[in-house]
């Protein structure tokens, strides 16, 4: 594995292949956004999504048609690679105030900024980069069943401080 620094913001184009997968799958790769990330040895990753230990990055898949379709159906896939990250970083943590809104999938857009304002926020050497003092994070459900998978980073935002409230 490549040392990686991955942003908020950005997004990796993935290549999947997989048994039943059409020839031209093999060609095609798909921009996702980078939601979650973990690049250190020794930290678990998120509960719920994986219990093993290592580096990891998440990232959120809708199905619909076409390739997504069978990415969801992870017993067909064989391998998984992925290029980047891509994509420029907004420096939200500059700005005092912070409102992340996002309705349905479009949570995976937005969760990798709210984890990172936290994560330098109550970092002892790095907090001094931050001038966040307020961040609001407004998500807006499509159906019930999102919550199922969405909930895991919330809560797991929310551990990480106790000045994240629910609303």
């Amino acid at each position: 594995m490549h040392p990686v620094t991955i942003k908020p913001g950005q997004f990796v184009y993935l290549r999947v292949r997989g048994r039943d997968f059409h020839l031209s799958d093999k060609f095609q790769t798909h921009p996702f956004m980078i939601t979650w990330w973990d690049l250190k040895e020794s930290t678990p990753r998120l509960q719920g999504v994986s219990g093993s230990k290592g580096p990891s990055i998440t990232i959120l898949i809708q199905p619909a048609n076409g390739l997504t379709r069978r990415i969801s159906n992870t017993e067909f896939l064989q391998s998984v690679s992925f290029e980047g990250p891509r994509g420029r970083s907004l420096p939200l943590e500059e700005y005092e105030n912070v409102a992340l809104v996002a309705k349905g999938i479009g949570l995976a857009g937005i969760l990798s900024y709210a984890k990172h304002i936290i994560d330098l926020k109550y970092d002892p050497k790095r907090k001094s980069e931050v001038l966040t003092r307020k961040l609001d994070l407004y998500w807006e459900l499509d159906d019930n069943s999102q919550e199922d998978w969405g909930g895991h980073f919330l809560k797991e935002l929310q551990s990480r401080t106790k000045t994240v409230r629910p609303r």
